[in-house]
């Protein structure tokens, strides 16, 4: 189809190619707008981090300020040189104090829970609002001069904890020389209530993580990813700032961290990258559906092109083939009103006059073959005839006259199926019978032959042309066997593979040598009347005949002696047998006529 080829494609095609350039311009602008748009998320997380963390370190900056501030306050340093045997009432007006001071800082910030505790080393005694907080025990073996997350007792909450005191810590306890310890303390909500108040404005979840067993994380569901988080953090070298794209169950994270320089943790922030894209997502998804209602749109367009231009001339295309194939009866039915329709119209009259013409050619042809078949078949009867009417001169001769009047009535018989010359094919097992009857007087003359008979019963009803395995059987034993003296056999087999039909003749008479059977099967297949193998030759004109391509003889040299001679053709359909019901016959046909 040149046109369809060179425009119907083409169109396609080119539109095929506008949606290409299309596709990937936009493609690469979303890729950019992607990046630039990943880089602000970095940037704007990494800054809201920042402010958070400063205003972490704010807070506790605040805290350990007080405590110097306590540290060198004069009540505070009076607490810590007054004896134990000093007045009690100056002890009580100083811890008075002292605990007016703590009192006032811990009520402060109300959103930021803070507790002090001081411990005169040389009095041995602690001054602290919550007791259960600071214990003494802590002033003792516990301290650290920076911020320590612990827990004093199994049942209650963790705390952070810091100590400052006048010398300096060794191994967890104060040195000699130290007289004061004041201790800070903020419980963990603290933190939890800050990342909380961070993640109402922040699409990520937010920690404070040290380390695989100290990180602290919001009262917000988040607890997987947080844990997932965390095992990726273990074994990083972490920077004071530091940023990476985390993948996890099919999605991607960007992590970014930034170190408090008051705790020496860090506040970690996750943002699902698919939810900060998700305004980019949905661009995405707009331009990709208009993108699909415009394909839509073009294969429509397509569509029409093809089907009021293009289907129509595929249809015209069809009935040319259909007539270059030798279906001259084709005619395009068709209910158009366009210009098509004058062109259909005009197809089917050409096809109409040329499918008489060729009609009545062919039945010229026909009348032609029939002719000629029926010559061929003149050609065949001649030649049994004269064999039988020698056998039954034989046969009076040897005054065997009732194998004469046997070989009569068979012969009568035989010609009486012969001679219906308006019969030009039978059922296969006619053809059988016949054989029987040809086989059962050769039987009387040579009584030293064996005959078997082994055809399908499923072939029984299959059409054939008349006279196809006589003329085999008669070869074999006329230049076969006849001459023989050891006990002579026939073996008659047929059967069918798929299509294939076939039906075999095999002698153990005299065989030939192999130039010998050379050139009998090239007189058989010659195109002409040869001068050898006259009826195998004449049984193969008729098989082509009637079968065409599919049937063929072959010749073979038989395992011991003798030849085997096969017939083969093919049947196109299961109906076979009841083609050509004008000119088929059978047997009891001609028992009517007796």
């Amino acid at each position: 189809m040149k046109f369809r080829g060179n425009l119907f494609k083409k169109l396609n095609l080119g539109l095929a190619l506008v949606f290409f350039i299309i596709v990937v311009v936009y493609g690469i602008a979303h890729q950019r707008t992607t990046t630039i748009l990943q880089d602000e998320i970095r940037r704007s997380s990494l800054q809201k981090l920042m402010l958070l963390t400063e205003e972490l370190d704010s807070k506790v900056r605040q805290m350990t300020d007080f405590q110097l501030t306590l540290l060198t306050d004069s009540t505070v340093k009076r607490f810590a040189s007054i004896s134990m045997e000093a007045l009690n009432y100056d002890r009580i007006e100083n811890r008075r104090s002292i605990q007016d001071k703590l009192a006032y800082k811990e009520n402060t910030f109300a959103q930021w829970k803070s507790s002090y505790g001081i411990y005169s080393v040389l009095n041995q005694e602690m001054i602290a609002l919550d007791s259960k907080i600071f214990q003494e025990s802590l002033f003792h073996h516990e301290l650290t001069a920076r911020w320590v997350l612990r827990r004093n007792e199994p049942s209650a909450d963790r705390r952070f904890y810091r100590f400052t005191l006048d010398g300096i810590i060794r191994e967890r306890a104060a040195s000699l020389h130290a007289t004061t310890i004041v201790g800070a303390s903020f419980p963990e909500s603290n933190i939890r209530e800050t990342l909380d108040r961070a993640m109402e404005h922040n699409r990520g979840n937010t920690i404070l993580y040290h380390s695989r067993d100290e990180w602290i994380e919001g009262s917000r569901e988040g607890s997987s990813i947080n844990e997932l988080i965390v095992n990726n953090l273990q074994g990083r070298e972490l920077e004071h700032t530091f940023q990476y794209v985390f993948k996890a169950n099919g999605q991607q994270y960007l992590v970014t961290g930034v170190e408090s320089d008051s705790l020496n943790w860090y506040m970690v922030d996750s943002t699902l990258l698919d939810d900060a894209m998700k305004p980019l997502s949905v661009v995405n998804g707009l331009f990709y559906g208009v993108l699909v209602v415009l394909f839509l749109l073009t294969i429509s367009m397509s569509y029409t092109v093809y089907r009021h231009v293009l289907a129509p001339l595929k249809t015209l295309m069809r009935g040319l083939k259909s007539i270059q194939s030798g279906q001259y009866a084709v005619q395009i039915q068709t209910d158009r009103n366009d210009e098509f329709n004058f062109v259909f119209d005009r197809f089917n009259e050409m096809s109409r006059d040329m499918r008489e013409l060729i009609e009545n050619i062919l039945m010229e042809q026909l009348r032609a073959k029939d002719a000629y078949l029926k010559q061929l078949q003149a050609q065949i009867n001649p030649h049994f005839l004269y064999n039988c009417l020698g056998f039954i001169i034989n046969m009076i001769e040897m005054k065997q006259d009732q194998a004469a009047i046997t070989m009569a009535h068979n012969l009568s018989d035989y010609y009486r199926y012969m001679t219906r010359t308006d019969i030009t094919e039978v059922m296969l097992k006619d053809e059988v019978a016949v054989v029987s009857s040809y086989l059962d007087i050769q039987r009387m003359r040579f009584s030293r032959l064996q005959v078997e008979i082994d055809i399908a019963e499923s072939l029984h009803s299959l059409i054939v042309p008349r006279l196809i395995i006589q003329p085999v059987v008669e070869n074999a034993i006329v230049h076969g066997i006849s001459s023989l003296i050891r006990p002579a056999r026939i073996l008659i087999r047929g059967g069918r593979s798929g299509q294939l039909v076939w039906v075999e003749v095999e002698d153990n008479g005299k065989g030939l040598s192999h130039e010998q059977l050379a050139a009998l099967l090239h007189a058989v297949t010659a195109a002409d009347n040869p001068q050898i193998g006259y009826g195998l030759w004449n049984v193969r004109q008729r098989l082509l005949y009637r079968y065409a391509e599919g049937a063929d003889i072959t010749i073979r040299q038989a395992e011991l002696q003798g030849l085997i001679v096969r017939l083969e053709w093919m049947v196109l359909d299961q109906n076979e047998q009841y083609r050509h019901p004008h000119n088929r016959g059978s047997a009891e046909e001609g028992e009517s006529e007796r």
